[in-house]
This record gives C-alpha cells, sequence and structure tokens, in this order.
C-alpha cells in the first residue's frame, strides 16, 4: 500500500506537469496571438499612410490642372476681344479705303493705335507678358499673327488671314489657332550612375 506522503508527491508532480504544460500552451497562444495583431495594425498603419499621400498628390495634381485651365481659358478670353477689335478696325478699314495702299495704311496705324489689354494687366498672375501682333503681306494676302501668354511656358497663337477688296462675308479667316509651348532650356538627359 503505498504511504500518504508517496500519493501527497506524486499528486504534486502531476499538478506540475499539467501546469507547465498549461503556461507553455498558453505563453504560445498568447504570443501568436500579439504577433497577428501588430502586423494587422502596422498593415492598417501603412495602408493608411499610402492612402494620405496618393490623397495629397491628387489634390496638388487637381490644383496644378484647374490653374492650368483658367490660365487658358483667360487668355482665349482676352484673344477673343482682341479679335473683336480687329474685326472693328478691318470694318472701318475695308469701308473707308478706297485702294489696296490706303486700305494697308489703315490697318498698320489702327494696329498701332489698339491697346490689347492681355490677362497680365486685369490683375491676374497667369499670363508672362503683354499681346503681340505682327502684319505682314505676301501675294495679295495679308497675314496677322496674334500670340496671347497664357502661362510662362505657353502662348496662345491666332494667324488671321485677309484680302483686299473683301471678298467674303466675313472681315479675315482664321488659319491658326493653337497653344504653343515655348520651353528655352533643355531638360538634363545625363544619367548619374555611382562608380
Amino acid at each position: 500500500m503505498p504511504n500518504l506522503l508517496e500519493l501527497k508527491t506524486e499528486e504534486l508532480r502531476e499538478r506540475r506537469k499539467r501546469q507547465k504544460e498549461r503556461t507553455r500552451r498558453g505563453y504560445f497562444r498568447f504570443g501568436f496571438s500579439s504577433i497577428l495583431l501588430t502586423l494587422a495594425v502596422l498593415a492598417i498603419a501603412s495602408f493608411g499612410a499610402l492612402s494620405l499621400t496618393t490623397a495629397l498628390s491628387d489634390r496638388r495634381l487637381s490644383e496644378k490642372v484647374r490653374d492650368n485651365t483658367t490660365a487658358y481659358y483667360e487668355a482665349e478670353n482676352q484673344m477673343n476681344r482682341s479679335l473683336t477689335q480687329i474685326d472693328e478696325l478691318l470694318s472701318s478699314a475695308y469701308q473707308s479705303a478706297s485702294d489696296e495702299e490706303t486700305f494697308t495704311k489703315a490697318v498698320e496705324e489702327g494696329l498701332d493705335n489698339l491697346v490689347f489689354v492681355t490677362s497680365a494687366d486685369s490683375s491676374t498672375d497667369s499670363a508672362a507678358g503683354e499681346s503681340i501682333s505682327k502684319l505682314t503681306y505676301e501675294d495679295g494676302v495679308y497675314t496677322l499673327d496674334l500670340q496671347e501668354p497664357i502661362t510662362d511656358s505657353r502662348t496662345l497663337v491666332v494667324r488671321l488671314t485677309f484680302t483686299y477688296p473683301n471678298n467674303s462675308s466675313t472681315n479675315y479667316e482664321i488659319t491658326k489657332y493653337e497653344s504653343e509651348t515655348n520651353i528655352t532650356e533643355q531638360p538634363d538627359m545625363t544619367l548619374h550612375v555611382p562608380k
């Protein structure tokens, strides 16, 4: 018959053994869930940071597009005002001129006296200069080139052609209407490779 002391000792050993197993299993479960939770929090935080960065980049791009679009339409509005002034000038020159020489003189003087109010003059920072006009004559056709600055690197260019005597219902024909980029500096195309 086993004595009482041996039973108690064996019972204590069993208890300690079960406790060690519980402790070992419990520690493992706690560690795995902590690691999993930490990784989940890190993933959510990094996706949040990426989303914020993307949103800020999109906002900056949208503002640039808005500013460029606004500048273009301001330049186009100013070009339309200039075309209205030129239309009135050509109408009066056609009516008052008796021959081609007096017509040419009236148009040249009228262009010199026209004041092209540019977007830069109308309290807008987007345009970088003033309207430019240039009248040429070749083979019986007058060509008038107009330029309205949009930004520092873009210009709205319009070319008008007209003849004397006026053989059409309009005073002029628009043969060119486009936005040109005028970047003078060349981009750096060198590739810097560490040695």
